[in-house]
């Protein structure tokens, strides 16, 4: 592993801070470090990559579990770098569309998308 890759995104895609937790029990991020994730410098990623694996979390760049954002990736509409993903989010019940909203951010520019997961039809007609 690099030392570049450190400063990545260590999501393992088992957020508990959407549940509740104030941490994450997969990577140890803290619910004000997930959201503004992207607004870190590549040392301050580093360093709480670092701290959290010294904490005993497990990151996704050194964990041997297949992670299945990696595969699908999606690039910003204005500077096509790639989006990091910054979380997933349950919707209220008052929507009878969608039932999570998943945001992404540019670490080059600065854009934020939500992107809206319907609801699945089998469970509404229950």
């Amino acid at each position: 592993m690099s030392e570049a890759s450190l400063s990545g995104n260590p999501c393992l895609g088992v957020c508990s801070t959407s549940t509740g937790d104030r941490r994450c029990s997969g990577c140890g991020r803290w619910q004000k470090e997930i959201t503004n994730w992207s607004s870190y410098s590549e040392v301050e990623r580093k360093l709480i990559n670092i701290k959290n694996v010294s904490d005993g979390f497990t990151i996704r760049q050194l964990s041997d579990e297949p992670n299945h954002r990696e595969e699908k990736r999606m690039n910003c509409w204005h500077c096509n770098n790639k989006l990091i993903w910054g979380g997933d989010h349950d919707i209220e019940d008052e929507d009878d569309e969608y039932s999570v909203v998943s945001n992404l951010s540019c670490s080059i520019c600065g854009s934020f998308v939500n992107v809206y997961f319907p609801k699945n039809k089998e469970e509404e007609e229950k």
